[in-house]
């Protein structure tokens, strides 16, 4: 009987650890996004798929999206306990890790590692606390670059050639810059941005969060609306920013490269 009395434990084990598994882990339903991650009705014309995982033990959302071939693309988390610490990832297709970031409290703490395809270490970027360091590498492994950062903006900083020799230095990341900067976007957006009747009449007010790409030619594109006001202003704001002069292109090494960009419109009577 002690045999059978012992399997019976277990069992019972098993079924409450199993059921507390299932509550931990609250599933949502699956998204398939297009090639921009935008939402898309049409599984045929998906190139991801994402779905988000609640664990109600440590308060945490984590938001998984897969190649629309089963291939994990990245999984970040969002946190509700701030003593929590978890990752931002991305990966290859290849299955290779692309990127890895500590976050703690919705925001970025320690260390940030970016992979190239084969595995070799790309960047490397240590909080040092007041102060920052960043390090690049070529692919086989030869130091690129070394920058110093004090309050998130770069102080020093120095590039060298395969070889290991100084050569001209310029940042590693910049971003996408409206004409004449941050004060004239605003000032663009001030003066074209019209209410409508309704809104008006609705007393609509707040924040339009838009989110699109500046493209290495300075393009704006694929706009889309992240957190929505009211249908009217929102639709404006989409008309204004697509009416946009061509910005400054963000670059990486020096290159043009495409950034994904994020504006909050404000409207207020």
């Amino acid at each position: 009987m002690f045999p059978v009395f012992i399997r019976v434990i277990v069992s019972l084990w098993m079924c409450v650890w199993l059921n507390s598994m299932v509550q931990a882990q609250v599933l949502t339903d699956t998204l398939y996004l297009d090639e921009n991650f935008v939402r898309t009705s049409d599984k045929s014309t998906a190139t991801y798929l994402r779905y988000t995982a609640f664990n109600m033990a440590i308060e945490e959302e984590l938001v998984k999206t897969f190649y629309i071939t089963g291939e994990k693309y990245s999984e970040y988390p969002v946190q509700k306990n701030s003593t929590t610490i978890s990752y931002n990832r991305e990966w290859y297709k290849n299955g290779q890790l692309k990127y890895e970031e500590q976050i703690q409290n919705n925001f970025s703490t320690g260390e940030r590692r970016r992979w190239y395809d084969n595995g070799q270490l790309y960047y490397l970027y240590t909080d040092l606390g007041s102060q920052a360091e960043a390090t690049t590498f070529y692919r086989d492994g030869a130091r690129k670059r070394i920058e110093t950062f004090e309050s998130n903006k770069p102080i020093q900083g120095r590039c060298f050639t395969k070889s290991g020799q100084d050569t001209t230095f310029f940042p590693h990341e910049e971003n996408p810059v409206f004409p004449g900067g941050l004060e004239n976007m605003y000032k663009y957006l001030s003066k074209n941005i019209k209410y409508s009747k309704t809104a008006y009449k609705q007393k609509a007010q707040g924040n339009v969060i838009l989110q699109f790409v500046v493209t290495k030619n300075g393009q704006i594109e694929n706009i889309k609306v992240v957190k929505s006001l009211h249908p009217d202003l929102d639709k404006e704001s989409i008309r204004v920013t697509a009416s946009m002069p061509a910005w400054e292109p963000g670059k990486q090494e020096g290159v043009p490269v495409n950034v994904r960009y994020t504006l909050p419109i404000r409207f207020k009577l």
